[in-house]
């Protein structure tokens, strides 16, 4: 029975320090003021102690098999920064933290905003679902998971006059607010009635880098872009185009401009089939949101795997040939080809009169009539 006993204790031992996968973590903004809460925000929710260091909530699990929060001891990024004014406490939180490791036992926790209403959001762990933040019922004071819903109100005013660049996390009950907030000597973030001087916590979201395509222009620099489900900001100095058919003669259709003073002119929308235009080599084009694509006068299509043209009498592809760069047919007798991934192509619609070779590409917006020379592609 001893060894038993023995046996239990080592393996709960082992299971309240044996330490959570560890995630990259990054920098994170002061949520201001006039801030308002979005469905899968990811938050750290940080306080100072009394020597104004910075203290970020943490998770532990190793007092009384209960989830807890205490203070992040490992840095200090940045000091707080506190005034007296007219007896006014007033607090200046930094604007953003920089963390390389969260959502261990030993470094600070991820929490996401989950069901967020006018006024109010519930936080839930970010690595598990299902798991709220709440303030336990039978401690006042302290904070713990639960899979009830616990909401937690965000408010700009603090009791008995402390101010805060930011917003403080703090739950209604009754005619009281309690606010979040860390506690020096109790070694945590606890949920207690306000009060002056009451090193309330705010919230700071993650900033999370849009996503990018890896894209190149040759060396020509010129290349094709397509893609169905993105639509990509295209950078400074790169534009992009669409071209029609017009008697016979390939002309510019639309421009998408990287350079442009307008967002909405930088922006390639999902769905279009381009030409790119500007300086060789290897760009990142940054994701972001529009609406898809639609212009049926555009004769350029695409494919985002290696699939055979469809949709055309006669097909073109993007290559160069005896006269210089072009769109050349890609098989005999402008039949069908394999376009390549996330490439663009030239098709003709069924019925045109349009019977070249090759067709020049226009030269700075400006129409060029249709190269009829036998060039191969």
């Amino acid at each position: 029975m001893k060894h038993l006993t023995t046996l239990i204790t080592t393996l709960l031992l082992s299971l309240i320090t044996t330490q959570m996968s560890a995630d990259t973590g990054g920098t994170y903004q002061l949520v201001p003021k006039d801030y308002t809460f979005q469905e899968g925000d990811i938050i750290i929710i940080a306080s100072y102690d009394s020597n104004n260091d910075i203290q970020i909530m943490t998770f532990d699990n190793t007092r009384n098999l209960n989830d807890q929060f205490f203070y992040y001891q490992n840095q200090t990024p940045e000091k707080v920064t506190d005034i007296e004014e007219n007896e006014v406490r007033i607090i200046t939180m930094p604007s953003s933290i920089t963390l390389s490791e969260v959502n261990t036992n030993t470094t600070p926790i991820e929490l996401y905003v989950s069901n967020h209403t006018a006024g109010s959001i519930v936080l839930k762990k970010h690595y598990a679902e299902g798991q709220n933040l709440k303030r336990q019922s039978d401690r006042d004071s302290y904070l713990t998971w639960t899979d009830e819903t616990s909401m937690w109100l965000t408010t700009n005013t603090i009791a008995l006059g402390a101010t805060v660049n930011g917003i403080v996390l703090s739950q209604k009950i009754g005619t009281q607010y309690y606010h979040i907030r860390a506690y020096k000597n109790k070694a945590g973030f606890l949920c207690a009635l306000s009060k002056i001087n009451n090193n309330p916590a705010v919230c700071y979201k993650k900033v999370i880098p849009p996503a990018t395509v890896p894209y190149t222009i040759s060396s020509y620099g010129y290349s094709t872009l397509y893609y169905s489900d993105k639509s990509l900001i295209l950078p400074e100095g790169i534009k992009a185009y669409t071209y029609t058919l017009e008697n016979n003669t390939l002309k510019v259709l639309e421009t998408f401009d990287g350079s442009s003073e307008e967002e909405s002119n930088r922006i390639v929308p999902r769905g279009a089939a381009v030409m790119v235009k500007g300086a060789p080599g290897e760009y990142e084009l940054v994701e972001t949101t529009a609406d898809a694509y639609n212009n049926p006068r555009n004769m350029l299509a695409g494919t985002d795997n290696a699939e055979e043209t469809t949709g055309g009498s006669k097909y073109y592809m993007l290559s160069v040939g005896k006269i210089g760069l072009g769109f050349y047919w890609g098989a005999d007798d402008g039949g069908a080809f394999t376009n390549g991934e996330h490439k663009a192509y030239l098709r003709i619609p069924a019925g045109s009169s349009a019977k070249a070779l090759h067709f020049s590409l226009p030269n700075d917006d400006m129409p060029t009539a249709i190269a009829t020379s036998s060039a191969t592609k």
